[in-house]
C-alpha cells in the first residue's frame, strides 16, 4: 500500500512540476500586428541615394546602404507558436557632412522584441514599438503628423540627441515611413534635407 501511495505521491509531482515548468504562450496576434507595423516603417529597398541640401548651401549625394537580415533562429513557446527574429538596416553614407548615421529595425521574436534604434557617429536612441517609449537619454517621439516642405506626412519619428555638444553636430533628425531621413537640425540652427 505504502509502494502505491508513493507511486501516486511521485507520479504527482511529476505532473506539478511539468505543468509549472510550461511557458506563456506566445501572443502570436500581437507579433503579428507589430511585425506588420515594423515593417511598414522599413526605408524602401530602391531608394539608393539622396540628394542633402543644407541651409548653409553645402550639399550632398548620400549613399543608401539596405541590409536585411533573418537571424534563422526562431523562439518556440509551449503552445506550438513559433516567432523568428529578423533586422532591417540602412546606412546613410555622407561625402560634405561628418555624419554616419544607421537606422535599424530589429524583431527579437517576442512580443516585446520590437525596436528602432538610429545610430549616429558614436550616439543612439532607441524606441520599442510595443511600449512606445524611448530607452535612452537620446530619444525617440512617435509623430501622429509632420509637415515638411508642402506635405504632411501621416507618421514620424523626430530623433533628438540631448548629449551632442559641437555646433556641426546633429541635434534632432526626422524619420518618415518607407522614405527613411528627410531633415536634420544641426545644433548651430543650420538645416539639411534628404531628397
Amino acid at each position: 500500500m505504502y509502494r502505491s501511495i508513493n507511486i501516486y505521491a511521485i507520479m504527482l509531482l511529476v505532473l506539478i512540476n511539468l505543468l509549472a515548468c510550461r511557458e506563456p504562450c506566445l501572443d502570436m496576434d500581437v507579433i503579428e500586428e507589430t511585425t506588420e507595423e515594423m515593417q511598414s516603417w522599413y526605408t524602401n529597398s530602391d531608394i539608393i541615394t539622396k540628394t542633402a541640401s543644407s541651409s548653409i548651401g553645402i550639399s550632398d549625394e548620400v549613399h543608401l546602404t539596405h541590409d536585411f537580415q533573418n537571424f534563422g533562429d526562431t523562439i518556440w513557446d509551449d503552445c506550438g507558436n513559433a516567432s523568428e527574429s529578423e533586422r532591417s538596416t540602412v546606412t546613410y553614407d555622407f561625402f560634405n557632412f561628418p555624419f554616419y548615421i544607421e537606422t535599424v529595425f530589429n524583431k527579437q521574436g517576442e512580443e516585446n522584441g520590437f525596436k528602432f534604434t538610429v545610430r549616429y557617429n558614436m550616439y543612439s536612441a532607441s524606441y520599442k514599438f510595443t511600449s512606445e517609449t524611448s530607452s535612452s537619454s537620446n530619444t525617440i517621439e512617435y509623430l501622429t503628423a509632420y509637415q515638411f516642405n508642402g506635405t504632411t506626412y501621416p507618421e514620424a519619428f523626430k530623433v533628438s540627441f540631448n548629449q551632442t555638444q559641437n555646433d556641426s553636430e546633429i541635434k534632432e533628425l526626422v524619420f518618415i515611413k518607407d522614405l527613411g531621413v528627410i531633415h536634420i537640425v544641426l545644433n548651430s540652427g543650420a538645416t539639411i534635407d534628404l531628397e
